[in-house]
C-alpha cells in the first residue's frame, strides 16, 4: 500500500522535474524523465483549462443565462405553434366532413373547440359569435345537443345523455317515440307505443320537433323493454358520439 509520504515525495519530484524541464535541465535525461513528467504536464494542462473555462463560464454568466432562457421562450413558442397548427388542421378537416354531409344547403355551421364534457358540454363560443341559447350543436350528421346557456366567450350544451333532456325522436322505421337521458351516459327511446315496430340495430333520429332539425342520428337500440301493463315500451339507445371523445362540434346558426 502506498504510503501518504510516498505520495508526496512523488509530487514534489515531479515538481522539480518540471522545473529542470523549463530551463532545459534535463535534456540528457529527457527519455527518463518524460514518463514522469508527461503525465503531470497533461493534468496539469488539463486543470488549466478547466480552470480557465470556468473563468470564461463565470464572466460569460449572463450572457449564457439569457441564451438559455431566450432557448426556452422559443422552446415554448415553437410548442405553442405546433398545438395551433395541430387544432387548426383538426378544425379545417372537421369543418370540410361537416360541409360535405348530407344536411340542407340552408344550413350554417359554427365550429366550436370543446373546453370540457361532464354532465354538460362546454365550448368556446359565445355571445360574441352570435351564438343564442336553443341552438342545436351537431357533429357531422348527428345530435350532440342543445345550448342551454349562454356567455361572452362560451356556452353550455346540454346532451342527450342528461336527466333533463328530451329530444323528439323516431327510428328508421318510422316509429315515434321520445329519446330522454338517464344520467351516467344512458340514454332511452321511450314513449313508443306497444303496437309500434322496433327492433334491435334501428337507429333513432331526431323527428324535428321542438326546434331539432329532422334525421339527425342519436344512437342506436341495443336492448328493448316491453311488457302486458303499461302502453308504452321502451328501448336502450347506444349513442352514436362519443361525447368525452368530442374535439370540435358545430352550432347550427340558421337553418
Amino acid at each position: 500500500m502506498i504510503k501518504i509520504e510516498q505520495i508526496h515525495l512523488f509530487i514534489i519530484i515531479s515538481v522539480f522535474l518540471l522545473i529542470f524541464d523549463f530551463f532545459g535541465l534535463l535534456k540528457d535525461f529527457t527519455a527518463f524523465a518524460d514518463r514522469i513528467i508527461l503525465p503531470v504536464k497533461k493534468e496539469v494542462y488539463v486543470s488549466h483549462l478547466t480552470v480557465l473555462n470556468f473563468g470564461q463560464i463565470l464572466g460569460n454568466y449572463s450572457q449564457i443565462q439569457k441564451k438559455f432562457e431566450d432557448n426556452q421562450k422559443l422552446g415554448r413558442s415553437n410548442e405553442e405553434l405546433s398545438l395551433k397548427v395541430k387544432l387548426l388542421t383538426e378544425e379545417n378537416t372537421k369543418l370540410r366532413s361537416q360541409l360535405e354531409a348530407p344536411l340542407p344547403s340552408s344550413f350554417q355551421f359554427l365550429p366550436a373547440q370543446v373546453i370540457s364534457v361532464s354532465r354538460y358540454m362546454e365550448v368556446a363560443a359565445g355571445t360574441k359569435d352570435n351564438v343564442k341559447p336553443e341552438m342545436v350543436v351537431i357533429d357531422g350528421v348527428s345530435l350532440v345537443g342543445k345550448i342551454i346557456s349562454v356567455a361572452e366567450g362560451r356556452s353550455t350544451v346540454m346532451l342527450p345523455s342528461d336527466p333533463e333532456s328530451a329530444v323528439p325522436a323516431k327510428t328508421t322505421r318510422g316509429t315515434k317515440g321520445l329519446v330522454v337521458g338517464r344520467g351516467g351516459g344512458l340514454v332511452i327511446l321511450d314513449k313508443i307505443l306497444q303496437k309500434d315496430p322496433l327492433f334491435l340495430e334501428d337507429l333513432a333520429v331526431t323527428s324535428g320537433e321542438n326546434g331539432f332539425p329532422p334525421n339527425l342520428l342519436i344512437g342506436k337500440i341495443i336492448n328493448i323493454t316491453s311488457d302486458d301493463v303499461s302502453p308504452y315500451k321502451q328501448a336502450k339507445l347506444a349513442p352514436i358520439l362519443d361525447y368525452i371523445g368530442e374535439k370540435t362540434v358545430f352550432i347550427l346558426t340558421s337553418s
